[in-house]
């Protein structure tokens, strides 16, 4: 067992665990899709990239400590 197999292996791809997210700096990668299932409810047809690093430090500030954009951390 390896990745090479496993991200050839068709039950992986049957079940969306490999999902493609097209990335502004690094093209289209390969990312885990959600391990989760819930009957009735469909998967999302696209998925967001990775933020770029510290690229939603104000979001998060913003939203966890309170801080609004301009002001120290």
């Amino acid at each position: 067992n390896d990745i090479p197999h496993m991200m050839k292996d068709p039950q992986v791809a049957a079940r969306n665990m490999i999902v493609s997210v097209a990335d502004p700096v690094a093209g289209e990668i390969k990312v885990a899709g959600n391990p989760i299932k819930v009957v009735g409810l469909a998967e999302p047809k696209t998925f967001a990239p990775p933020p770029q690093l510290d690229g939603n430090r104000a979001e998060i500030l913003a939203e966890f400590v309170g801080v609004k954009t301009g002001e120290p951390a």
